[in-house]
């Protein structure tokens, strides 16, 4: 009776450990897959651009006026940098880890990523959102 219940908790453990195994290798190919970005229109980029900057002066104008926390500030400005990149390149940046948006190749985009991930975690947030939210509108208004 005890030899079947070691096999059973044998069988558990070799299924539990392939279906690891599969899982993370799937993973990682997926993560070396190439990926595609497209160029939208320049018509079209200019309205990403506007509609993103916009966001942006109102989540700031928001953070000013104290309707919402320097936290609550930085957590909007990533959903909007994070959408901007998405609508002007089509990568869904807005699902990814900072490691991952590391591995696309946007620097600016992963600069301002891992700037925002102190602030956006930390209990007490005492960061200059200002020089943030410059960075992050240079970067939109430089995007090509």
């Amino acid at each position: 009776m005890i030899l079947w219940v070691i096999l059973a908790l044998l069988f558990i453990l070799v299924a539990i450990f392939l279906q690891a195994f599969f899982r993370i290798r799937n993973y990682r190919s997926k993560l070396d897959k190439p990926i595609k970005i497209k160029k939208p229109e320049a018509e079209t980029l200019a309205q990403i651009k506007e509609r993103g900057l916009r966001e942006l002066d109102q989540v700031y104008d928001d953070v000013v006026n104290q309707r919402i926390t320097i936290r609550q500030g930085y957590l909007a400005m990533s959903r909007v940098i994070r959408t901007f990149v998405k609508d002007a390149t089509g990568v869904s940046v807005d699902k990814y880890s900072l490691s991952e948006i590391e591995k696309i190749g946007m620097p600016n985009l992963t600069n301002l990523v891992r700037e925002y991930y102190v602030p956006e975690f930390s209990r007490d947030t005492l960061y200059d959102i200002k020089l943030s939210y410059h960075k992050t509108r240079s970067v939109m208004l430089g995007w090509l």
